[in-house]
């Protein structure tokens, strides 16, 4: 029922794509905040893969039910947006069924995706200096949440960074110090 082609993949019938992203380190935080939430810090990360785009509704009704019909496919799923555990499970049932390993990403690996990794152009949203060329906010989104994709992609190719519906992470918000570190992970 999964099967894989380079970084396209296929649970249950439902296609998704993997973005490769390169390692490198970067400056997680803002330097001019006094919070220990988001202190300045350097980052460095192996390379990783992440979701081209959110978990979508058809992916994620095909991993619970491969004969479910879903009304709104492309739109991310929030069936798990208030429930991490339910985020965990979705990771879970796509290991059961592709024989590969995946896994949230951390917060670290998030952020570092978000800003565009290494092919980063240093914009303040997802891609853009502009919020509403890549992601749904309250002055585009009559409050409603929209199909992936419909926005322009970061410059790693990863949509919906800036946006839409909220994403979780594997590891949890916590403070950070002013030391260096290697693939964080807050357990």
């Amino acid at each position: 029922n999964g099967w894989a082609d380079g970084l396209h993949f296929n649970a249950n019938g439902a296609p998704f794509k993997m973005i490769a992203v390169e390692g490198g380190t970067f400056m997680m935080g803002d330097p001019e905040s006094s919070s220990e939430y988001y202190t300045a810090h350097n980052v460095t990360l192996t390379g990783y893969c992440i979701g081209e785009t959110e978990v979508t509704a058809f992916l994620y009704e095909r991993l619970k039910d491969p004969t479910c019909i879903i009304t709104k496919p492309n739109q991310p799923s929030t069936k798990y947006y208030w429930n991490k555990h339910e985020g965990e499970k979705i990771v879970d049932m796509l290991n059961k069924i592709i024989p590969s390993y995946f896994d949230l990403p951390t917060e670290a690996q998030w952020e570092f995706a978000a800003r565009g990794g290494m092919k980063s152009n240093g914009y303040i949203y997802s891609g853009s200096d502009i919020l509403e060329e890549v992601g749904w906010c309250s002055t585009n989104s009559s409050s409603t949440v929209h199909d992936v994709k419909q926005k322009k992609p970061n410059e790693l190719g990863i949509y919906d960074m800036s946006g839409n519906v909220a994403e979780f992470v594997k590891d949890y918000y916590g403070p950070f110090t002013s030391a260096s570190v290697i693939d964080p992970y807050i357990s």
